[in-house]
């Protein structure tokens, strides 16, 4: 992914600490910043929503979220935790929240227990996500 370098490091520590010229000398290329263990899904949508402020995975009212919408949505807020982006975090948080409450009656869409273990194992004791997940149910 190419990302305008002020754009990611004004919303994220983790970018806006790793662009430093003590951290960047120590790659290779200082302008690259390898993430081997984030889903490039959820990077893609973290991404939109970084240009955007958008999230393209909430509900509208004619179709019904796939699970893999629900699963990018757990692995962008995973995401969202190693990048300390607590604003994208909210985001994703609050499109659970709509998913529960439903766009129409009936409609009400909740976690699966794939997503509740992605949420569980990326994110430590006492994660907010966690107690809305127990909330949810």
């Amino acid at each position: 992914f190419y990302v305008h370098e002020f754009a990611i490091c004004d919303r994220s520590p983790f970018f806006d600490k790793a662009m430093k010229p003590e951290w960047a000398d120590q790659r290779p290329d200082p302008r690259v910043i390898e993430l081997p263990d984030d889903d490039p899904a959820a990077f893609s949508l973290y991404l939109h929503w970084l240009y955007t402020k958008k999230l393209p995975v909430l509900p509208d009212d004619q179709e019904s979220p796939s699970y893999e919408g629900f699963h990018n949505l757990a692995y962008a807020y995973v995401l969202g935790e190693r990048l300390m982006d607590i604003e994208f975090k909210n985001v994703v948080a609050d499109a659970y929240v709509l998913y529960a409450r439903g766009t129409a009656p009936g409609k009400q869409h909740y976690p699966s227990n794939e997503d509740v273990r992605i949420l569980y194992e990326g994110t430590s004791e006492g994660s907010p996500i966690r107690q809305l997940l127990i909330d949810i149910w």
